[in-house]
Order: C-alpha cells, then sequence, then structure tokens
C-alpha cells in the first residue's frame, strides 16, 4: 500500500463529507447525522487552522483525513494544540493511516510551538482510546459521553 500524507485543501471538502459519514457508522452518538450539519462542521474544521489540516491518501483513493489546530483555547483556559478531528474510512482502519495521519497532525502542532495537545473522544470507543494512548495520550476527565486525552512534548 502506497500511502501519501498532504496538506488539505479547500477542494476536499465534499470528500471529507462522504469519508466523515462512512467512518462514523455505528458511531453515530458521537457524529453529526444531518448532511447540512457535517458541512458545515467540515468547512469550521477546515477554515480554523488551514495549515494543520492533513489528507490520507492511497492512489488517488482519500484514506482519511485530520485537523488539528494549534491555536485552541481549552475550556480549561490553557492555550493547547488540538486534534479536532481524525477520520479513516474502513478500508484502511489498522493499516499505519491514523497513525501516519497522527504523526503528521503532531509534528505540525509541535513545530507550531505546541507543548500539550488534547483531543476529545467517545468513552465507548475503546479502540480509539488504546490507539491515543499507544501514541503517549493520558486520559483525563470525562464530560458527558466524551473523554479529554492529552499528550504533553
Amino acid at each position: 500500500m502506497q500511502l501519501r500524507i498532504r496538506r488539505a485543501s479547500r477542494g476536499d471538502l465534499p470528500a471529507f463529507l462522504e469519508a466523515y459519514r462512512e467512518a462514523y457508522r455505528g458511531l453515530e452518538e458521537y457524529s453529526y447525522s444531518s448532511r447540512r450539519r457535517i458541512k458545515a462542521y467540515l468547512h469550521w474544521l477546515i477554515t480554523r487552522d488551514r495549515d494543520g489540516v492533513f489528507v490520507a491518501e492511497v492512489g488517488e483513493k482519500l484514506a482519511g483525513f485530520i485537523c488539528t489546530d494549534s491555536r485552541w483555547i481549552s475550556d480549561t483556559g490553557k492555550a493547547v494544540g488540538a486534534v479536532h478531528e481524525l477520520v479513516v474510512l474502513p478500508d484502511y482502519r489498522r493499516r499505519g493511516v491514523a497513525r501516519r495521519l497522527m504523526e503528521a497532525g503532531l509534528n505540525y502542532l509541535r513545530e507550531k510551538g505546541c507543548n500539550t495537545v488534547e483531543l476529545w473522544v467517545g468513552v465507548k470507543n475503546h479502540s480509539a482510546i488504546r490507539f491515543y494512548e499507544s501514541l503517549g495520550f493520558e486520559a483525563g476527565d470525562v464530560v458527558g459521553r466524551w473523554r479529554r486525552m492529552l499528550k504533553t512534548f
């Protein structure tokens, strides 16, 4: 599998929409459901920190994407880097795509001077929690159906 990671562009938005819908099948309690809400969310992600959005491609096919944010202010009031979204299509899971996307996103956040990175993951999404722990994230507080995870460089 020849995997390529590149920075995203506005032209990727339609492919992100379909990938998001497909990737969240079975995890709907953690996702937006209407096309309109998904599109608005993805637009927000892409425009929040354009340089922090990366795409994974196998050939010409989208395998996944990550949206990071080097200017995020946590609900704790602290400036941190954030991973807002990590999406990997089912056909590409457990093939190193998520790890490569996270490496690109975390490297970007480190280059931007972020010492701490936070993300939120569904409390029942045990495979994702284990994956983030394997990258050095530590479990934090739980708010409703979400668990905060933190990584310090």
